[in-house]
């Protein structure tokens, strides 16, 4: 793209050593991931200069992209459940870019990739909070408004899934939401971490300069001053439904339009590869825009694994279990169903159902062991005096309300006061949850749970928790609005199972 800075400066030696050193990409056996697409940028990098490339190497890396595409304009990174931001911010990220670069010589694919874009955009979009931020989920967090970087190369490669004027929004409100973020050091360079400097949440191939990966965002510096991204006015997010259903990231999306929060009812993606803190990252039933999500600072005890939005089990040692990965998952019609095993002879159902702002969870456990359950809400901001609240399951502070009722099962509130340093987005966080005993045999469990960020506090909401009805031998979710939504038991493993679930 800028041969003149990088290319034509050198002598011919230094060219020559250039040349040597990066054509030695074209010797490796490279995974089927987005690294596929640092042998196809390096080669055409060359290629542009009229340097010694190959092109068989190339169009090997191209084809071999193609094994990772789904349907809707997704990918998966390779031959994984993963789909995460590495979806937008390099399978498309690249494919846009070398959209425009090779828009001559490989027109037919350089369409395909600007298709697939504007399929995935529409679902990408809900990712998004009115605010600018994005959903916090997944590996790699620390390249921070990388998150953003897909519009940005939309922008660049002119491709208007959107207009202008929401795809300049969209970038800049979310590079000013990272701006009022404490994410630079005392020189002004981005640090590891998320919301603050935090070593934990980082991945084990992450360095100092691994946060560069966020100036990607920055693409739309290479468009002229007149360019619609400059001169269209910056528009909000277009309207998107309170409740959207995504089947490639196992996800049910729910937005709280007048209070800026977006979260995910999830579970079912896992990187086989197992990443630091794999279950925390991919596995929780729910990711939110305004509370984050945790990871563990140990392997004992509640403080220490933070288990916001799980249900954690332990035997008499304290060392508990969350959810990985799933032995099933379906997502549908606006709910989530996983089935899943934290031991061989422990199986756990779980359905997650939205009534926005609230959302259900109800679990039935055949367990062979005798086990303690503790299920967490959002983990929240710690707050300084901390107010005392008459429910255990629920905080409610000056950055907003976090909470469980307890719906069916013997369980008591408690508020979990997390290792330090174990949130994404600040340092002091508390989560609130119920804890009770598994006994041999079945267990129903069932709660409805809130998190509201500070706007009113959530406390009408808080009054008004939903309730769960039998109609017919069905059973039905009810909400103060009257809205309802049936259950799909008949997604269990069990056909009977509306008429012989005890709640």
């Amino acid at each position: 793209m800028v041969p003149e800075q990088l290319w034509e400066p050198l002598s011919q030696g230094q060219r020559d050593n250039l040349v040597n050193w990066l054509n030695q990409i074209n010797q490796c056996d490279l995974p089927s991931n987005n690294w596929l697409f640092f042998q196809v940028f390096v080669n055409l990098g060359l290629r542009k200069v009229g340097a010694r490339h190959s092109p068989e190497v190339m169009e090997a890396a191209l084809d071999k992209i193609e094994d990772s595409t789904l349907s809707d304009g997704w990918y998966s990174d390779g031959p994984t459940l993963q789909r995460d931001y590495y979806i937008p911010f390099a399978m498309h990220f690249y494919g846009l870019v070398y959209s425009v670069l090779m828009k001559d010589e490989d027109p037919r694919r350089c369409e395909i990739y600007r298709d697939r874009a504007r399929l995935f955009a529409t679902d990408f979009l809900a990712w998004f909070a009115q605010d600018g931020s994005a959903l916090p989920f997944g590996r790699s967090l620390t390249y921070r408004f990388a998150m953003v970087a897909f519009w940005s190369a939309m922008a660049y490669a002119g491709v208007e899934a959107v207009s202008w004027g929401v795809m300049k929004g969209l970038v800049l409100r979310h590079l000013r939401w990272w701006m009022d973020q404490p994410i630079l050091d005392a020189e002004g360079i981005l640090t590891v971490g998320y919301c603050y400097p935090n070593l934990k949440m980082a991945e084990f191939y992450n360095g100092p300069g691994s946060p560069a990966w966020a100036m990607k965002a920055f693409l739309p510096l290479a468009l002229a001053d007149d360019h619609p991204f400059w001169t269209a006015a910056e528009e909000p997010l277009p309207s998107i439904p309170e409740v959207v259903t995504q089947k490639h990231p196992f996800m049910v999306l729910c937005r709280e339009s007048d209070r800026d929060h977006v979260f995910a009812l999830a579970g079912g993606q896992f990187a086989a590869w197992e990443p630091t803190f794999n279950a925390a990252k991919y596995a929780k039933f729910a990711y939110s825009t305004a509370f984050g999500f945790s990871v563990p600072a140990g392997e004992w005890g509640l403080e220490q694994g933070a288990f916001d939005s799980s249900l954690a089990l332990a035997e008499d040692d304290n060392y508990y279990r969350p959810r990985r990965n799933c032995e099933e998952v379906r997502v549908e019609d606006a709910c989530h169903y996983s089935r899943w095993k934290p031991w061989h002879d422990v199986e756990i159902e779980t359905w997650l159902i939205p009534l926005v702002p609230w959302r259900l969870r109800i679990h039935r456990i055949v367990s062979s062991r005798t086990l303690t359950a503790s299920e967490g809400g959002f983990a929240i901001k710690r707050d300084f005096p901390e107010s005392p609240s008459a429910d255990p399951a629920m905080v409610r502070n000056r950055y907003g309300l976090s909470g469980l009722v307890n719906l069916y099962g013997d369980r008591q509130g408690k508020t979990v006061v997390a290792a330090p340093n174990t949130n994404l987005l600040y340092p002091q966080s508390l989560i609130p949850s119920l804890v009770g005993q598994i006994q041999h045999g079945e267990t129903w469990l069932a709660c409805a749970v809130l998190g509201q960020p500070p706007s009113a506090c959530g406390k009408y909401a808080w009054d008004s928790p939903p309730r769960i009805i039998r109609d017919n031998g069905s059973l039905i979710a009810v909400d103060d609005s009257q809205r309802s939504f049936r259950i799909p038991f008949s997604w269990s493993r069990h056909p009977a199972l509306e008429n012989g679930c005890p709640l």
